[in-house]
């Protein structure tokens, strides 16, 4: 069984190669993996707090919502059936 510490290098290593395939064209690269989201909640909240969307009867909180959809969305770009 390998050690924890070596599988956790490995994994690092492996994430950071992905991350810098698919970025190394980009201009603003990492940022840009922040910085999406967190625009498109500041432009949500801001709309919501003008009144331009009004969202009644909310079952799950927004970021509880967010959360379950990127998930899903996650799920469906990989093929994987969720339960």
């Amino acid at each position: 069984m390998p050690h924890t510490a070596d599988t956790m290098l490995v994994a690092t290593r492996l994430f950071r190669r992905d991350l810098d395939k698919d970025f190394s064209s980009a201009l603003f690269g990492y940022l840009w993996n922040f910085a999406d989201p967190l625009v498109i909640a500041g432009v949500f909240i801001v709309l919501q707090s003008g009144g331009v969307i009004a969202i009644k009867d909310e079952i799950l909180p927004f970021a509880s919502r967010t959360v379950t959809e990127v998930v899903d969305g996650l799920l469906n770009e990989m093929n994987v059936s969720a339960p």
